[in-house]
């Protein structure tokens, strides 16, 4: 970005990728590196929600602005370091336009500012973790990687959602055939806005949607470990999602063959993805015959098995 080497279409053009180098949106204007994310009227529109007077803060070379807007803190109305907004916003500006140009999808603009409100506030929670995990005595890092299930034919990877931070909650599922290619996926609205309720409510609809997809053997996926521990009591006492657990049972006597297996978070980036659109989508359920956009990376990073690093904590030893 800072070399303005961005893959825009006056990028494309100079690479002899495209005849046109013109932004889409704004007649007339080269789609530069600068224009996509400072001068493009879609850019304005974010940093002005974000609380940043473009006229004033577009000034110099796009590195400079970029250099600018890392190393100072400047006022916003995101309560948070200015640097982790800045870059949260550009990655998200440049996906949007990507999502617009090449599948005519894009968030509406009114809703953009809670996106990246909510991205930057997992960011800081992320960080805060680390730092704390950093400072704990006889933890390790564990390498993970998604896996497609052994035993079935096809494996669904479900998660939940909820944004406190802006009330609202989402689910969604991802399935994969025995050679681990997405076959389809789901995303939803939630009305509960319990973690716990949710991670349930996700895997009762992801269990009766593989069923309506002609799935006879699967593998769900989930990392609310909890909710597998409830569903694979045999008592009466299963916590207060009883009645969905319940109906997830009765679904679970129509499989041939079905597991619902317990993973870690790094290993389910694919429908927690689906899940934070479901939760910002206006439909209450949307199927998903092909990934929606920002969803082609994970799917590959997840299919040749790109491993990601989860801290664990072993118990002291006692003599």
């Amino acid at each position: 970005m800072s070399h303005d080497r961005v893959l825009g279409n006056a990028e494309r053009k100079r690479r002899g990728l495209t005849a046109d180098g013109s932004c889409l949106i704004c007649s007339g204007h080269e789609e530069t590196t600068d224009h996509i994310f400072r001068s493009c009227i879609k850019a304005k529109r974010v940093w002005n929600d974000i609380g940043v007077n473009m006229n004033t803060n577009s000034d110099g070379e796009v590195k400079n602005w970029i250099y600018k807007n890392v190393s100072q803190k400047i006022h916003s109305n995101i309560d948070s370091d200015w640097g982790i907004t800045f870059a949260t916003a550009c990655w998200w500006i440049w996906r949007w336009r990507n999502a617009r140009t090449f599948s005519g999808e894009e968030l509406e603009d009114k809703r953009k500012i809670s996106w990246i409100k909510e991205a930057v506030r997992e960011i800081n929670t992320a960080f805060r973790r680390q730092r704390m995990v950093g400072n704990i005595p006889n933890s390790a890092d564990c390498s993970l990687r998604w896996k497609m299930s052994q035993d079935c034919e096809w494996t669904l990877n479900v998660d939940g959602s909820c944004k406190t931070f802006i009330d609202k909650a989402g689910i969604g599922g991802v399935l994969w055939n025995s050679r681990g290619e997405w076959k389809g996926g789901f995303t939803a609205k939630a009305r509960e806005k319990s973690a716990t309720s949710v991670e349930v409510m996700v895997i009762s609809a992801g269990i009766q949607w593989a069923w309506e997809q002609g799935v006879r053997e699967l593998e769900i996926q989930t990392d609310a470990g909890e909710a597998v521990k409830w569903i694979a009591d045999n008592n009466s006492l299963r916590g207060p999602t009883h009645h969905i657990i319940d109906n997830i049972k009765k679904w679970q006597t129509k499989y041939r063959r079905i597991k619902i297996k317990s993973i870690f978070r790094e290993q389910n980036f694919a429908a927690d993805h689906m899940a934070s659109i479901g939760a910002f989508q206006h439909a209450d359920w949307i199927e998903h015959e092909v990934p929606p956009p920002g969803m082609e990376d994970i799917i590959t990073r997840d299919k040749i098995g790109i491993i990601r690093i989860h801290r664990v904590t072993s118990p002291e030893e006692t003599s």
